[in-house]
């Protein structure tokens, strides 16, 4: 294997996107400059700059209906949202203080008697975090954008109109490394309506919640990590040997989708792909028919073993959901 092309782009390169749906081969790449960088795979080049200012790019993502929309986070706390067709290229910028979008924006317009064409669709001040923005990932039917910031917030928003739907998760997400977060939804149509799920890796471990309502459904750690020895590593920075760099959901429910961080596989039972700090790969996989009759039945007298199994049963029960299989949370 030779290397077909070198781009010197002269940054530090944090990350970068292909679309899964485009016939164009750029590359999106977010570095610590305030422009987005595309480079073209076909002809070898660079090919323009998305000009923004306010510092660094922290992440990218291209959506996957849309072959020509991208969504990159930069460090002021800005999401941008750009038409790579268009010569100035932005068309929105989220606003964490909006929850009616631009519907409500164009009523505004009319009602004052403004010509929409003629008039900012988005408040070039608007922010969608406090601090950086170094996650972003839109849901694989195209309807939601999720946005992580080092403000230690998680928001998703409609991606047809740019309000923030004001889901809140609450105290428990960590978000503290200056590095891009790399989370993901579960495919369109593996779990009921409105009931997809967020995998973000908090840590010490990986956070499963609903996405809509940002409650709390499952938490996923190494064998052998308590949830003291995470949340203190979580809190003093100290143990991150088993911090999550990378994770990949491979299996079924893909619907033909076979790149970005949710990939199809209709012949499988499904399962999540974590890299770590340790060097080590992990498959979380779910429990397999019958392997419920195969488990020990633990002594109901020993405390330690009871709250194993129910961690456990939490945990198939997520794994269950995502598989297809009727299970209600509360």
């Amino acid at each position: 294997m030779t290397v077909s092309a070198n781009f010197d782009l002269n940054a530090n390169i944090y990350t970068h996107a292909t679309s899964p749906v485009a016939n164009h081969l750029l590359v999106a790449c977010a570095t610590q400059h305030s422009s987005v960088r595309l480079i073209d795979l076909r002809s070898g080049s660079s090919v323009r700059s998305l000009v923004a200012h306010g510092g660094a790019v922290l992440s990218a993502v291209w959506s996957p209906r849309h072959e020509h929309a991208l969504a990159t986070g930069h460090v002021d706390g800005k999401v941008r949202v750009w038409d790579i067709r268009r010569a100035s290229g932005l068309v929105g910028q989220l606003d964490q203080e909006d929850s009616l979008g631009v519907v409500h924006r164009f009523d505004h317009a009319v009602a004052s008697g403004l010509d929409w064409n003629h008039v900012p669709h988005f408040r070039t001040s608007a922010r969608a975090h406090n601090e950086g923005v170094n996650g972003l990932v839109w849901t694989d039917d195209g309807k939601y954008i999720v946005s992580a910031g080092l403000d230690r917030r998680i928001r998703v928003w409609d991606a047809a109109t740019g309000a923030n739907t004001l889901a809140s998760f609450g105290s428990i997400v960590q978000n503290r490394q200056p590095k891009t977060v790399d989370m993901f939804v579960t495919p369109a149509r593996l779990t009921p309506i409105r009931r997809d799920l967020l995998f973000y890796p908090n840590e010490q471990e990986i956070l499963v919640m609903d996405l809509h309502e940002g409650t709390l459904v499952s938490r996923l750690r190494v064998p052998g990590l308590s949830r003291a020895a995470a949340s203190q590593g979580s809190s003093s920075g100290l143990n991150v040997k088993h911090r999550t760099m990378s994770m990949v959901w491979r299996g079924s429910g893909g619907h033909g989708l076979h790149n970005g961080p949710v990939m199809g596989g209709g012949s499988s039972f499904g399962a999540v792909y974590t890299a770590h700090l340790d060097g080590q790969i992990r498959p979380w996989m779910p429990l397999l028919p019958g392997s419920d009759e195969d488990d020990a039945t633990p002594d109901p007298q020993d405390a330690d073993e009871e709250e194993k199994t129910r961690k456990r049963k939490a945990l198939d029960d997520a794994f269950r959901s995502l598989m297809g299989r009727q299970v209600t949370f509360n």
